[in-house]
């Protein structure tokens, strides 16, 4: 199968933050709400890497279409949330649907496969 994120390609060379991440939000996108919570996408930050995420977290945030904001909109009692982008995530449970989210095999991209 091709996907579109091209994630059966990098996914087992990601760090153990990264894959968690993905793990993560892949558990929050779809079918019906695409958003995860804030306070729990920094933990799982903070958990996962000593000492400050703050760049790694940005940085995965502006590439794979999590966008910040807030649930329910317009409730003055409403919670933090970065809304995940439905075509990637998607494609990304696609993915764990079919290979699971541990590694069997090395990094595709260290051994160069044909």
């Amino acid at each position: 199968m091709t996907y579109t994120t091209n994630i059966d390609k990098f996914y087992c060379c990601l760090n153990t933050a990264e894959q968690t991440a993905f793990v993560l939000c892949a558990a929050n996108a779809g079918p019906v709400t695409y958003f995860v919570l804030k306070t729990l996408f920094d933990a799982v930050w903070l958990l996962a890497i000593e000492g400050s995420s703050s760049i790694r977290s940005q940085t995965f945030v502006a590439n794979w279409g999590l966008t910040l904001g807030s649930f329910p909109p317009d409730d003055p009692d409403a919670i933090e949330v970065y809304f995940l982008e439905p075509s990637i995530w998607d494609d990304v449970n696609a993915y764990f649907d079919a290979e699971g989210t541990s590694c069997d095999g090395p990094c595709r991209v260290r051994t160069f496969p044909e």
